[in-house]
């Protein structure tokens, strides 16, 4: 039974580590843009080794792939709960505004000019 706790304590903490990363990383996105942004500067605003970084993600391009793919899958159950709730007349405002909604949560990130 330790074997299995301990396991379950690992793949924790590095879940853990991993939305540390994305956090602390968009804010750096949004401070100082993508391109600028270094992976040194995001283990050092995580408080982690460059080896902990590399655990969970093997490049600062993998990184904002993940990132994005992590928006796409929210905006997308969210679309999908606006649909299923809406009256077929509200369905168009309400589709809109959620996109825009989700939009507006990372304007600092996704309007910055020169992401890349």
């Amino acid at each position: 039974m330790a074997h299995k706790s301990n396991v379950k304590e690992r793949v924790r903490g590095i879940l853990g580590k991993k939305q540390l990363i994305m956090e602390k990383s968009l804010e750096l996105f949004a401070e100082q843009v993508f391109n600028s942004t270094s992976i040194q500067e995001i283990t050092e605003r995580c408080e982690i080794s460059k080896g902990a970084f590399y655990l969970s993600f093997k490049s600062k391009n993998e990184l904002i792939l993940f990132l994005m793919e992590h928006f796409m899958e929210e905006i997308i159950s969210e679309n999908d709960q606006v649909v299923s709730e809406s009256d077929v007349e509200e369905l168009p405002y309400n589709y809109f505004y959620n996109n825009f909604k989700n939009l507006s949560k990372r304007s600092d990130f996704v309007w910055k000019e020169n992401i890349f």
